[in-house]
């Protein structure tokens, strides 16, 4: 990412205080020979970490997207925080899984197999509310499933699974 930033900074991308690819990209020249292929440790596509302790401190996810600012707050005086791109939140240097509403905890918690865009009114092109909905569907999802609730058509991934218009 470094590598990428850098590139985008020599390539003409920034302007006075702001940014833009289209600036970057105009002067032609390519990212390529900037980037180096770094190996990465193999991990299992099949192992996805869950709520629960980790050698770091705790995986928390959470119930009700936006998260409550209030709820945020209460986190950060446990411990510094750190986002995952599991859709958790690694709280560090604690060892116990904090007691608060909103937070998923365990790890075969049915929201976990949940994905919900915003949906309306948050979303201009949502034609329906999606979260509650996702909410709902959760706790009757077969073992091994993963619901995508889309509020617009745009998400064809699986029409059968789809919230109704």
């Amino acid at each position: 990412m470094l590598a990428l930033a850098d590139w985008f900074v020599q390539s003409g991308g920034i302007s006075g205080e702001r940014g833009r690819m289209a600036a970057a990209s105009g002067a032609r020249r390519s990212a390529a020979g900037n980037l180096q292929r770094k190996s990465l440790p193999h991990r299992p596509p099949d192992i996805l970490p869950e709520p629960g302790p980790v050698t770091q401190g705790v995986l928390v996810g959470f119930r009700v997207r936006p998260v409550p600012a209030e709820l945020l707050d209460a986190l950060s005086h446990l411990g510094a925080l750190r986002v995952t791109p599991w859709r958790m939140l690694l709280i560090e240097g604690i060892s116990a899984m904090p007691d608060l509403p909103g937070l998923i905890t365990q790890p075969n918690d049915p929201m976990l197999r949940v994905i919900a865009c915003t949906g309306a009114p948050g979303c201009l092109q949502a034609m329906q509310p999606t979260r509650a909905l996702a909410r709902s569907l959760a706790p009757h999802l077969p073992d091994g499933t993963v619901l995508h609730v889309s509020g617009c058509s745009k998400a064809v991934r699986m029409p059968e699974l789809r919230a109704p218009r």
